[in-house]
């Protein structure tokens, strides 16, 4: 299952996604993701050492700390629904960058 079809899901189900602003931050942290990786990420995909890869490619890119907190946290969000939706077994660990 890709991020993207798990993120469709997500926001049939999540009701506290009401502003189109922060489904476009999703959707910027799923192209992110798919830049990095140089596909379409997966479930499979989500793996710790994939959110500091992450981080180290935002802060090669000169991202700010803040900036890059809360693309981890969209991406911790759409983690722990697929881990509740049986999608996905492994929980993610919580990292985040000092601001």
């Amino acid at each position: 299952m890709t991020l993207e079809n798990l993120f469709e899901d997500y926001l049939d189900d999540n009701l506290r996604i009401s502003s189109k602003k922060t489904e476009k931050h999703y959707r910027i942290m799923l192209r992110q993701l798919a830049e990095l990786l140089g596909k379409a990420p997966t479930v499979a995909d989500l793996t710790n050492r994939l959110q500091t890869k992450y981080v180290r490619w935002m802060q090669a890119k000169d991202y700010s700390p803040c900036t890059v907190n809360q693309r981890l946290h969209y991406l911790r969000a759409l983690w722990r629904y697929g881990c509740r939706q049986g999608v996905i077994e492994k929980w993610p660990e919580s990292i985040k960058v000092k601001e």
